[in-house]
């Protein structure tokens, strides 16, 4: 699947289903600055789980679970200056096949005070 680029403050409202059960997007950053990613449910009753990679894919800078109530937020450091992946996908709080829904995802850059 592509992933949808992410601009910092420009929510992106999608939707997840038993079809399409997880969602791809990528941001570009440098070393040193920190990120928060939010995702808030707003339709469905389903549970995301959120992960941050590195441009590999393979080093993962976090992971959360959110549940309907609690939505998911990661805040996290970038290592070195290189294009980021988050990945969305969800589980049932319950047993069985999610019900299908829509969440907004938010990338936000996180400056010292």
């Amino acid at each position: 699947a592509d992933a949808q680029p992410l601009t910092p403050d420009q929510p992106i409202t999608d939707s997840l289903d038993d079809k399409i059960g997880y969602r791809f997007y990528k941001f570009n950053a440098r070393m040193g600055e920190s990120y928060r990613v939010t995702i808030e449910v707003k339709t469905g009753n389903f549970w995301t789980n959120t992960t941050i990679t590195g441009p590999d894919s393979d080093v993962v800078l976090g992971s959360t679970q959110g549940d309907t109530l609690i939505d998911s937020m990661l805040h996290f450091a970038i290592p070195q200056d290189d294009t980021y992946n988050v990945l969305v996908d969800y589980i049932t709080p319950t047993f069985g096949t999610p019900a299908p829904g829509t969440f907004t995802i938010t990338l936000s850059k996180v400056t010292a005070k």
